[in-house]
């Protein structure tokens, strides 16, 4: 049986609280979206076989090639949560300092917010390599 993998800091739902009402752009939801997508997925668990018998290797080789892939498509969503994170965290601070009261902080906290998606998003990623 393989695990799949969950983290609750990389969701849609955990940026929807952070990110402003106006904010228009949804780069990071998409990139979350496809997270999510691909986290749900099982990994495959290849075990050696027991026994030696050419049945048993060809799983063994089936489920390490299912695995890579499926590590592949982590890597490739990621890599893109951790991009949009950035840019994310970028642009918001930049719209932070045209703001007005509450609005500044709000700005300024989401910012925040998105890059600590985007930075677990690349830690994440790291351990891939």
């Amino acid at each position: 049986m393989g695990a799949s993998v969950i983290n609750d800091s990389l969701s849609s739902a955990n940026w929807a609280s952070a990110k402003p009402k106006d904010y228009k752009n949804g780069d990071l939801d998409k990139a979350l979206s496809g997270w999510e997508a691909v986290a749900k997925k099982t990994a495959p668990d290849p075990a050696l076989p027991a026994k030696l018998s050419q049945k048993g290797y060809e799983a063994f080789a089936k489920d390490a090639k299912d695995l890579v892939k499926l590590m592949k498509e982590w890597d490739s969503a990621l890599g893109a949560v951790a991009s949009a994170g950035s840019k994310c965290e970028a642009e918001l601070r930049k719209l932070s300092e045209k703001m007005e009261g509450e609005q500044v902080s709000t700005y300024f906290n989401a910012a925040g917010s998105a890059g600590a998606i985007g930075g677990k998003a690349g830690s994440m990623k790291a351990k891939l390599a």
